[in-house]
């Protein structure tokens, strides 16, 4: 597949495309599949090596990081004496008790766009907290904004932001059934994502500052939004799962068995009627649980790629459980014979596609 990046406007708000096409010749059927991803310029992304994390942590009194891939087992060299934190679309950071550990006098935190923060719990143990500012989080609950309403802590939570994290809920009841696993979550989610959602890159703006609100409001987004959603919902149905990002470009990782695949709902979306069904009839697709190492739709999607910002420890995780994984990448690349066997699968006759089309939209409506 080639690669084609095409730069507009300047760099603060560059809008690149990353277009794909591949013309799949079988018997009978010609399809042909264009996979187009959004951008997202990432700006001053701070991309510190652990050691140079360990030093700022453990002697900043102030800790502010921007799209940095910062993780959990960073925070545990946080300086006692911090009073000021904030995360600003930092995608790793999960599991934040240890701020309450390690930082029992923090005064103010910001939460900014930081999609894998599941529990906001961890707040009700910082006595000296004075100001909270949450945003994009839908974990936002009316406890919360009364636990510190209560306890005279400012904070920007709104309704709206409680009706979000509701709306999230929601849709997690209406499409996760209990007895399901894992694998049906992930294709559940992924099938949901591209039958209700749009792509819009009219939507730039919006789906970078406010990713999952734009994305529940107007049912349309781009790359940053996809992800965000996803990872939201995968999070919610407990996949574990991150936002990983490029220099133009956001997707999913997600683990299961102790083994790591890229989820990439933004390319999926190009062509939902053929994606829907083979992820609903053979559990697979061309962006859909690909290997991490050897991804289909960018050579820099890989996760060793210097455009890729992802921490260095979920490098080393991936390296330990890193196979082949998709169907495509295992028999197209090993074996033409079995990757003309895919394509004559994939590539779906016209009446079927129809037949897909019209449930399609009964399920839309």
């Amino acid at each position: 597949m080639r690669l084609t990046n095409i730069n507009i406007n300047n760099l603060k708000e560059r809008k690149t495309r990353i277009s794909k096409t591949k013309s799949l010749a079988t018997i009978g059927t010609i399809l042909v599949l264009s996979l187009t991803g959004c951008s997202k310029a990432i700006e001053n992304a701070e991309q510190l090596s652990p050691e140079d994390y360990k030093k700022e942590l453990s002697t900043s009194e102030e800790v502010s990081y921007r799209y940095a891939n910062i993780c959990d087992e960073d925070l545990i060299n946080l300086n006692a004496n911090v009073k000021d934190i904030a995360f600003d679309y930092c995608n790793y950071i999960e599991d934040i008790d240890i701020i309450t550990e390690k930082c029992p006098n923090l005064e103010n935190l910001t939460l900014d766009c930081c999609p894998a923060v599941s529990d906001l719990s961890f707040t009700y143990q910082l006595e000296d907290l004075e100001y909270v500012f949450i945003r994009e989080s839908a974990y936002v609950t009316e406890e919360l904004v009364n636990y510190l309403d209560s306890n005279n802590i400012r904070h920007n939570i709104t309704p709206e932001m409680i009706d979000i994290s509701k709306e999230v809920d929601d849709i997690i009841k209406k499409i996760i059934r209990p007895n399901m696993t894992d694998q049906e979550k992930i294709q559940t989610i992924t099938s949901y994502v591209i039958k209700n959602y749009s792509y819009d890159e009219n939507l730039q703006a919006e789906s970078n500052e406010l990713p999952l609100t734009t994305m529940l409001k107007e049912k349309k987004g781009v790359c940053r939004s996809f992800s965000y959603l996803t990872n939201i919902l995968l999070q919610k149905s407990g996949i574990k799962s991150y936002i990983v990002e490029s220099d133009n470009h956001a997707w999913n990782i997600v683990n299961i068995d102790n083994k790591y695949y890229y989820i990439d709902t933004t390319n999926i979306n190009v062509l939902p009627l053929v994606s829907n069904y083979l992820l609903e009839n053979l559990n697979t697709g061309l962006a859909y649980m690909t290997s991490p190492s050897n991804h289909l739709l960018s050579a820099t999607s890989s996760y060793d790629s210097d455009q890729v910002i992802i921490p260095e420890k979920l490098v080393e995780d991936i390296k330990e459980t890193e196979d082949e994984k998709s169907l495509y990448e295992k028999y197209g690349r090993s074996n033409p014979a079995r990757m003309i066997e895919f394509l004559s699968i994939a590539s779906i006759p016209a009446f079927i596609i129809k037949k897909v089309s019209t449930k399609t939209m009964l399920l839309k409506k």
